[in-house]
């Protein structure tokens, strides 16, 4: 099973810290990568998954 999560950087600390109580270190891997914006663009996907995407929201006064 592969989850990908988009957070700031204030919530990596939060995360880990969360992630880590509840990880079986005998049989679970997280891996924590950091990822540019332009980067982020050419990710690949092979399969079924589809990596989240922003979703700008308009508001006008």
């Amino acid at each position: 099973m592969t989850f990908i999560c988009t957070v700031g950087e204030e919530q990596v600390e939060t995360l880990r810290t969360e992630v880590g109580k509840i990880l079986d270190y005998d049989e679970d891997s997280v891996f924590i990568v950091r990822q540019c914006k332009t980067c982020w663009g050419s990710l690949v996907t092979l399969g079924q998954g589809e990596p989240p995407r922003e979703e700008l929201f308009w508001e006008a006064w």
